[in-house]
C-alpha cells in the first residue's frame, strides 16, 4: 500500500545519520572528565590535567545547560488515543489516565528527569508537577499531551491555543470516527503556529482493516484520502504529512500489520530526524561539540598515547632482558669483611676479667683506649663494610633504573621508577644496627649481667688452681687435711705462716717465678680459647648478616619490579581507555560557521 510517500522524511534521518546529539556530547564530556580525573594526572602531569579538567567542566555545564530537546505537542479530540500512541512513542506506559485527572482543562508535560528545559510554563496552564520518566530513547524529547480541544469546556480549547505557538513540532491526531468533524478543521485554521511545524496522525488505522476483502486496505484507503481532502480544501493545509499507524496495536499487541507497523516507524525516524534537524541547525550546539572536539585534540595530542605504547614496550623487554642483581653473597672474602667488624665488637664488649682481656688485646694486636663511643665507631666500620659490599648493586640496579626511565622519558612517560637504591646502604646498617643490639643484650641487662659473672669466676676459679698448689707445697699435707678437717683458727694461721716463711726459702724464689709462668700460660690459654669462640661466633654472625642482606637486595629488586610492572599496567590500560574514549568524539557533524562567543 503506498497510501503516503515517502518523501524528503527518510533523507533527513539518512543525512543526519551520524550526527552527535547533545544528550551523546554531554556523556561523552562526561566520561572524558571521569577519564582526567582517574588516569589523566598519568599521562598529562597534575597541572596540565587540571586546567584540562576545568574546561571540561565548564563545556559540560553549557551543555547541560543549553539542552537540545524538541518539544511536542499531541493535539486532538476527545478519545483519538493520545495517550496511547505517545506510550507506544516511549515503548513503556508514561501517560497514564491519573496524569490528566482532575486537571483536564490543563496540557501534562512528560520529559526525561535530567531534562531542562526553558519552555513557556505561564498562566497555570500546565500541571504540576511535570510527569518525569527515565526513558533514554525519548531522552530529548519533551511531550505536551494537550487537552481535548473539542470539550465543552472552552478553557481547554484556549488552553491549547496559548500553547502551540511554542512548540517544536505539533502532532494532530485524528481517528476513524472523527476525521471528518469540522470543528478539527476549523481548529487548525485557529492556531498561530506555521504548518511546517504540523504532522498529522491518523491514529486507530487497525479499525479500518477488512481482511474478509481481496485489499484489505481499501476502507482505510478511502478514508485516509477524505481526510487529506479535508485537510487540503477546509483547513489549507497545501501538503499535508500524514502517518497512517496504530498506537494500540504498535503498543499493545506482538501480531502486528505490518504496512501500520512501517508506518509508526516512519513516524518515530521522523521525529527522530527532526530533533537531529533541530540541533545541527543550532548554531550552539556546532559551537559546544566543536569545542569538545578541540579540547579532546588537545589531551590527545599532548597525552601522545602513541608514543606511550611504543615507550611501555621497550620498557618491558628492558625489564625482561634484565635479571635484577644478587652481588652480595656469602662469599669468603665479604664474609671476612663482615666477622672482622663483629669481632672488634665482640672483642671490645668482651665481659672477660682484666688479666685475660688485656693478654687477648696482645695477642689480636687491638691497642686501643676504652671509651663510651666504641659502639658507634664500630657501627660506622660496619656501615663502611656494607656501602662497599653494596656498590656494585647500586650500581648495577642504577643502570638499568637509568635506561627503563631514559625511554620513558623519550616516551613521555615519566619517571615511572621512585625508589632510590642508594637507601638501601641505610637500610643496610640498620639491620646491623638492631643485630648488634640483640648482640650486646641491651634488651635484657639481666641475661647479660649473669652470663658475666658466670664467665669472670670460671676464669677466676681456673687461676686460683696454682695458687692452691703453690699453698699445699709450702704449708704441708697434714696440715692442709688438719684445717679441713677441724677447721681451728690457729693452725690456720700457722699454715700461711709456713707458706710465708718457704716462700722466703731457697726454694720460694723458684716456686713465685713457676706461679707466674703457670698464671701466664693459663691467662693466654684462656684468651686464646676466648678468642677462638669469639672468631667462630663472628663468622657464624657474618653469614647470617650477609644472608639478611641478601634478602634484603632480593625484596628491594622485587619491590622496584613491582612498581615498575604496576606504573606501566596503570598507563597502559590508562591508555587504551584514552582510545576508546576517542571514538566518542569521532561522530561527523556538518563543518558550519563557529561562534566562540558560546
Amino acid at each position: 500500500m503506498n497510501a503516503i510517500p515517502h518523501s524528503r522524511d527518510s533523507q533527513i534521518t539518512n543525512q543526519l545519520e551520524n550526527v552527535v546529539d547533545c544528550s551523546t556530547l554531554a556523556k561523552s564530556i562526561e566520561r572524558l572528565n571521569g577519564f582526567l580525573d582517574s588516569e589523566g594526572p598519568d599521562l598529562l602531569g597534575a597541572s596540565d590535567n587540571k586546567a584540562f579538567q576545568d574546561q571540561a567542566m565548564e563545556l559540560l555545564a553549557k551543555t547541560k545547560l543549553t539542552k537540545f530537546t524538541i518539544v511536542m505537542g499531541f493535539v486532538g479530540g476527545t478519545g483519538v488515543g493520545k495517550s496511547t500512541l505517545i506510550n507506544a512513542l516511549a515503548q513503556r506506559e508514561i501517560s497514564l489516565a491519573s496524569d490528566r485527572r482532575p486537571y483536564t482543562d490543563r496540557a501534562v508535560l512528560y520529559r526525561h528527569q535530567d531534562a531542562i528545559t526553558s519552555f513557556y510554563r505561564g498562566d497555570e496552564l500546565f500541571r504540576e508537577p511535570d510527569a518525569t520518566h527515565q526513558i533514554d530513547i525519548i531522552r530529548d524529547l519533551i511531550i505536551v499531551d494537550l487537552p481535548d480541544f473539542d470539550s465543552h469546556d472552552n478553557k481547554n480549547e484556549q488552553t491549547t491555543l496559548k500553547i502551540l505557538p511554542n512548540l517544536d513540532m505539533i502532532i494532530w491526531v485524528v481517528s476513524p470516527e472523527k476525521y471528518a468533524n469540522a470543528t478539527f478543521f476549523e481548529f487548525i485554521k485557529k492556531s498561530n503556529s506555521h504548518q511546517n511545524n504540523f504532522s498529522f496522525v491518523f491514529n486507530k488505522s487497525d479499525q479500518l482493516l477488512d481482511n474478509t476483502c481481496s485489499d484489505k486496505y481499501s476502507r482505510l484507503k478511502e478514508a485516509l484520502g477524505d481526510f487529506i481532502f479535508h485537510l487540503k480544501t477546509e483547513a489549507k493545509i497545501n501538503n499535508p504529512r500524514v502517518f497512517s499507524l496504530s498506537g494500540h496495536e504498535e503498543f499493545t499487541t506482538i501480531l502486528k500489520d505490518k504496512f501500520l507497523s512501517e508506518e509508526f516507524s516512519r513516524f518515530r525516524e521522523f521525529i527522530m530526524a527532526r530533533r537531529n534537524s533541530k540541533e545541527v541547525e543550532s548554531i550552539k550546539f556546532l559551537n559546544l561539540f566543536h569545542k569538545s572536539r578541540r579540547l579532546f585534540d588537545r589531551i590527545y595530542e599532548q597525552a601522545k598515547p602513541d608514543l606511550k605504547l611504543q615507550a611501555i614496550q621497550t620498557v618491558a623487554e628492558i625489564t625482561q632482558e634484565n635479571d635484577w642483581p644478587k652481588v652480595m653473597g656469602s662469599n669468603e672474602l665479604n664474609k671476612q669483611k663482615i666477622s672482622s667488624a663483629i669481632f672488634e665488637y665482640l672483642l671490645r664488649t668482651d665481659n672477660s676479667i682484666s688479666s685475660v682481656k688485656l693478654v687477648m688485646r696482645l695477642l689480636t694486636g687491638r691497642f686501643y683506649v676504652e671509651n663510651e663511643g666504641y659502639a658507634d665507631q664500630v657501627s660506622a666500620k660496619i656501615r663502611e663494610v656494607l656501602a662497599t659490599l653494596s656498590g656494585p648493586w647500586i650500581e648495577r640496579i642504577s643502570s638499568i633504573e637509568a635506561r627503563i626511565n631514559s625511554e620513558a622519558m623519550l616516551g613521555s612517560l615519566g619517571r615511572i621508577s621512585q625508589t632510590k637504591p642508594n637507601d638501601f646502604v641505610v637500610t643496610g646498617s640498620n639491620v646491623v644496627e638492631e643485630f648488634l643490639t640483640l648482640l650486646s643484650k641491651k634488651n635484657d641487662p639481666g641475661a647479660k649481667k649473669i652470663s658475666s659473672i658466670f664467665l669472670r669466676f670460671i676464669q677466676i676459679l681456673i687461676l686460683c688452681i696454682p695458687l692452691g698448689l703453690l699453698f699445699v707445697r709450702f704449708s704441708g699435707q697434714d696440715s692442709i687435711m688438719k684445717i679441713f678437717n677441724d677447721f681451728d683458727l690457729i693452725g690456720s694461721v700457722w699454715a700461711l705462716i709456713a707458706l710465708a716463711s718457704g716462700l722466703f726459702g731457697p726454694d720460694g724464689f723458684t716456686a713465685l717465678l713457676a706461679l707466674v709462668l703457670v698464671e701466664l700460660l693459663l691467662i693466654t690459654w684462656l684468651s686464646g680459647r676466648r678468642i677462638k669462640k669469639l672468631r667462630k661466633r663472628s663468622d657464624y654472625l657474618a653469614i647470617h648478616v650477609l644472608n639478611v642482606m641478601d634478602k634484603a637486595v632480593e625484596s628491594q629488586a622485587k619491590q622496584i619490579s613491582m612498581e615498575i610492572k604496576g606504573n606501566v599496567e596503570r598507563i597502559s590500560n590508562s591508555v587504551n581507555k584514552l582510545y576508546r574514549i576517542k571514538q566518542l568524539f569521532c561522530s561527523k557533524t556538518p563543518d558550519l560557521p563557529i561562534d566562540e562567543k558560546v
